[in-house]
């Protein structure tokens, strides 16, 4: 560096600061064009929060007041209290039929005092085994209406148990509870309905049993997809491609309101990711719920525009270089290499070229102080000279005078 001259120093100085400026530039344009990515993300996790919630409230207060109107009669109210499995199940068979095409109810048990099931529509020979769900437990135990979501065979489903009386009054003897509910999964079609976005549903590996899952994929006859993940399966989902839905190990550090994870790519498709938790009746976290936003258009835009800003940065930091030099040459270097030339020549022994100063700047005032120092030095060698002339027409002279002596 040493070596350089100050001229090469001063560009090479003014071509960094501006190469560093681009930079900065470009890196502050792709860090606010991918905020705007992640708050288009952030809004479809609480869009999707926002879905499924009133989705459940709604199946909700559907499965309650389907419950209510069926134990309003004594028809099915007084085979349970009986205990008539026979009768109970002739009972409920046609309207269990037509509310699972009418409002996709899927679930459908009797339940004793004791937990164990009385009568599952869905399989009314097996009965007898203990069930061990939350909301059974709570609406037994505390004889009102209790709700949530819970871990089926085949994914989770929504459930809400409410206590039987014989009389159909809370003053009246606890037959059990009769339990309704609908399959979780079909909430992801309604919600892909009214936000466009695409989504997956997982429950942790530590809530099921690998055997019963490899049986239940092959009731659907779906693939076995246990190992896909380490900590969770993929239980429903509205895209064909599995691998757009994986979260990884990290459940339990997700926050109540969500994760924006990073940004897929798949063919010509450009997805946001986040997923948020999802809770049984308990309010445990059994799973998580993943969102696909497509940011195809928004991300082709923002590489498009980190192009065009990239190349005008890079233009423009030519241009202001070349400006930048042009000016520095014409202003100093011009000008202090016109002072060099003269420099010389009055060492040369011109003594009559003067600078002229060209402007009132810093320069100007290097180029008059310079010519006065010309001016003085020039009058001291004049003088030298003027000396030495007189110093040697006197030598002469006594030479002259002691050569006269001598003759």
């Amino acid at each position: 560096m040493r070596s350089l001259s100050i001229k090469t120093k001063l560009v090479a100085s003014v071509v960094f600061c501006l190469v560093a400026g681009g930079l900065v530039t470009a890196w502050a344009i792709d860090r606010s064009s991918r905020r705007s990515l992640d708050l288009l993300t952030e809004q479809s996790i609480r869009n999707a929060i926002a879905s499924f919630n009133n989705l459940e409230r709604g199946d909700v207060r559907m499965l309650d007041a389907t419950i209510q109107a069926l134990l309003a009669s004594d028809s099915l109210r007084l085979p349970f209290a009986a205990k008539d499995r026979p009768t109970l199940l002739a009972r409920s068979t046609p309207q269990y039929d037509q509310f699972k095409r009418a409002f996709g109810i899927t679930n459908w048990n009797y339940l004793d005092l004791d937990s164990t099931n009385f009568l599952r529509m869905t399989e009314p020979a097996v009965f007898g085994d203990k069930i061990t769900r939350y909301n059974v437990a709570q609406c037994l135990s505390k004889r009102s209406v209790s709700s949530g979501l819970g871990l089926g065979n085949h994914g989770f489903a929504l459930r809400v148990a409410e206590p039987v009386f014989d009389t159909g009054k809370p003053d009246g003897k606890l037959a059990g509870c009769l339990e309704l509910g609908t399959e979780v999964g079909r909430f992801l079609e309604d919600m892909k309905q009214q936000t466009g976005d695409e989504f997956g549903m997982t429950i942790r590996k530590d809530k099921l049993e690998e055997a019963k899952w490899a049986k239940s994929r092959a009731f659907l006859k779906q693939r076995n997809n246990w190992a896909d993940q380490p900590a969770v399966v993929l239980a429903k989902n509205t895209l064909d491609d599995q691998a757009l839905f994986a979260v990884g190990d990290s459940i339990d550090s997700v926050p109540e309101t969500g994760r924006n994870l990073r940004l897929l790519e798949t063919g010509s498709t450009v997805y946001s990711r986040g997923v948020f938790p999802l809770h049984d009746a308990s309010g445990g976290r059994v799973g998580l719920l993943v969102v696909l936003h497509d940011v195809t258009q928004v991300y082709r835009e923002m590489k498009t525009t980190m192009r065009l800003a990239g190349l005008t940065i890079a233009g423009l930091t030519v241009l202001l270089s070349l400006a930048l030099i042009v000016v520095i040459e014409r202003l100093v270097f011009r000008r202090l290499d016109q002072i060099t030339r003269t420099a010389k020549r009055v060492v040369g022994g011109d003594y009559t070229t003067a600078i002229v100063p060209s402007t009132q700047d810093e320069i100007g005032s290097f180029e008059s102080l310079f010519d006065q120092f010309r001016v003085v030095f020039v009058n001291v060698v004049q003088e030298v000279e003027a000396r030495n002339r007189l110093d040697g027409e006197g030598s002469a002279a006594s030479r002259q005078q002691e050569d006269r002596s001598g003759e």
